[in-house]
């Protein structure tokens, strides 16, 4: 058996006794060097044997030192024996002071033989790491999950000259196969994964198709926690067996990433709230808002106007929409407009109708809106004013308010922009126009929009950058686009004059964790000191201005359960007279360009 395909308790074992044995070596050597002459190891008091292997090792074990994969031992990892041996040559010195007068223990044996630990320590793990980094110049080990046609060719390949890796292990989960051989090669069952990994070592694990899922996968990551092992699939095992490098898979399902199950639809509704009616999708061009116009064209309404300020943007929505749906292309009608010019609305909407407004048209990314404060205010206050008083002079039955979990108890420009809309909405509907029904949606994070983190990482992992991570603690909600659509779509279905929605996203999940577990999922691994040949590494960039350690989607926990499990009621005390009094000073301020007070404006909308 390989030294690296030893069980990896019995090569901490081995360390440790290699490390008993330096100690004992170098408490030795320090008397006789101290003493001039071959000092007899029984002469030296069984307590200094002790105090210094008890001492050194726990040390070692606080700081780490026995997690460090052998063959990646480098000068970080000298550093930090080094401050090991500090941190307990230190407490040595003063057993040293305590003792020396009743056990023959001189004071320079202290320090002499801390030294020769020291350099021993470090000697016989270069030399360890030198024989495993020679013997790894032979070609990787895989063990192999899944029997198919793609396989059963790469185990073929896997014996060229050529190839980067060996398949030393199969595993499957039909009976058929198990107990047999395949080119030699033991096919075992799944089950006994854990006992293999356990005690074999292996670089790469191969995905068939039928291990390709979200299940076996987080099982996998989670035996594989510590671990330097890459998780590749058939395709990327592929360039392997042709001596090739593969590169990053990048066709990961979302769910996989933030690891949550597949959201179910009821069509029914939907089409019965969508079907034959005229909606209006402001910032169609968006990432929301082109999703919510892909998902109710299918229910055939009657008209869609795609309103955004971006050519390019409507463009897009408008030809993506129309090559995919050509029998309706013709109810499709793109609005090139911004959502502040509400006479340029009016008159390109003139005598047509409108029954139900998507309002998504906002600027989103909390850093941009702390520098460009006035911009993001102006943009997603003013914008939403001009579609509600549009909204009124076209008598609309249904406006829908995409919010944010920012909103609640707001920290940035973007969150204050919409905590500020959230409330005037609230003041429409009860001093200006009662004939509306207004819904408020409020969710967190969706994967895939612009800007979001997702998109982000998997580029930094494709150009082999390291991934930038703003805090270790930092936390958000995630959910697809997709589903974020939907539910907002499905909660047209339940509110009725004016109703605030918040959208279950599930538990908030650690950015690191994402960072992390994106980084094995695409055949990767993560950089660290423990692990000095991986690919990448994560970096923290620290919080940036306005952004939160944790997302609220509601104030409290008043959240009322609705007909769909997925969609809550925020039961929140508004102030109407405090509204009274604040909403007509911001459609003052808006209207005098004059400087905007923010501490103020935090402190009138919390």
């Amino acid at each position: 058996m390989k030294l690296i395909q030893l069980p990896r308790i019995f090569k901490k074992g081995v360390i440790i006794l290699l490390d008993i044995i330096c100690i004992i070596t170098s408490i030795i050597l320090a008397y006789s060097l101290r003493l001039e002459m071959i000092y007899p190891p029984r002469e030296i008091s069984p307590y200094i044997y002790f105090v210094y292997i008890f001492l050194i090792l726990s040390s070692n074990f606080i700081l780490g030192i026995y997690s460090i994969i052998s063959r990646y031992f480098n000068l970080l990892n000298i550093i930090n024996l080094f401050k090991s041996l500090l941190l307990s040559g230190s407490i040595l010195i003063v057993f040293n002071f305590l003792v020396y007068q009743n056990i023959y223990f001189p004071r320079s044996v202290s320090f002499i033989s801390l030294i020769l630990i020291f350099l021993s320590m470090v000697i016989f793990r270069v030399l360890i790491t030198f024989v495993l980094n020679f013997r790894l110049s032979e070609k990787k080990q895989a063990l192999l999950l899944g029997l198919s046609k793609n396989s059963l060719n790469i185990i073929n390949l896997s014996n060229n000259n050529e190839s980067k890796i060996t398949i030393k292990s199969i595993m499957e989960l039909s009976k058929e196969y198990q107990r047999t051989k395949i080119n030699g090669i033991n096919v075992t069952s799944f089950k006994s994964i854990q006992k293999i990994l356990a005690n074999t070592y292996f670089d790469y694990i191969i995905l068939d198709k039928k291990f390709d899922n979200i299940i076996k996968k987080n099982f996998l990551l989670k035996i594989l926690e510590n671990s330097d092992t890459r998780i590749i699939n058939i395709e990327q095992s592929l360039k392997l067996v042709q001596g090739q490098n593969y590169k990053p898979n990048e066709n990961l399902p979302l769910q996989q990433i933030i690891n949550r199950k597949k959201f179910l639809t009821n069509n029914k509704v939907l089409k019965k709230n969508i079907e034959k009616k005229s909606i209006l999708i402001t910032g169609a061009g968006g990432s929301i808002g082109s999703e919510i116009a892909n998902q109710i064209i299918s229910f055939i309404p009657k008209r869609i106007y795609l309103l955004d300020n971006s050519e390019i943007n409507l463009f897009e929505i408008y030809n993506k929409l129309s090559s995919k749906y050509p029998k309706l292309a013709g109810r499709l009608e793109p609005v090139l407009c911004d959502c502040n010019q509400l006479e340029i609305l009016k008159q390109k909407m003139y005598q047509k109708k409108v029954d139900i407004i998507f309002h998504s048209a906002a600027y989103k990314h909390v850093w941009f809106g702390e520098i460009n404060t006035y911009s993001m205010l102006y943009n997603n206050i003013n914008g939403l004013l001009q579609i509600l008083n549009f909204s009124k002079i076209q008598k609309v039955k249904k406006f829908i308010f995409i919010s944010s979990d920012k909103a609640v108890n707001p920290k940035s420009i973007l969150g204050i922009s919409k905590k500020i809309g959230e409330e005037i909405l609230c003041y429409y509907y009860k001093f200006l126009n009662k004939n509306i029904n207004y819904s408020i949606v409020r969710f967190g994070n969706v994967i895939g929009s612009s800007g979001s983190v997702i998109p982000k990482f998997l580029d930094q992992v494709r150009k082999n950058n390291s991934l930038t991570v703003s805090h270790k603690k930092v936390k958000r909600y995630f959910m697809s686009i997709e589903e974020a659509v939907y539910l907002t779509l499905y909660s047209t279905s339940l509110f009725k004059k004016f109703n605030i929605f918040a959208l279950d996203m599930g538990a908030q999940i650690n950015i690191y964790e994402i960072a992390k577990r994106l980084v094995r999922l695409t055949g990767k691994n993560i950089k660290t000191k423990y692990n000095n040949h991986g690919d990448i590494i994560i970096k923290f960039t620290g919080l940036k201005k306005g952004e939160k350690l944790e997302e609220e989607i509601s104030l409290g926990a008043n959240l009322t359960k609705t007909s769909h499990p997925k969609i809550f009621i925020c039961n929140e005390n508004i102030n109407f007279l405090k509204l009274k009094k604040n909403v007509p000073k911001i459609f003052k301020l808006l209207k005098s360009n004059k400087k905007i007070n923010i501490k103020k404006l935090f402190n009138d909308f919390k």
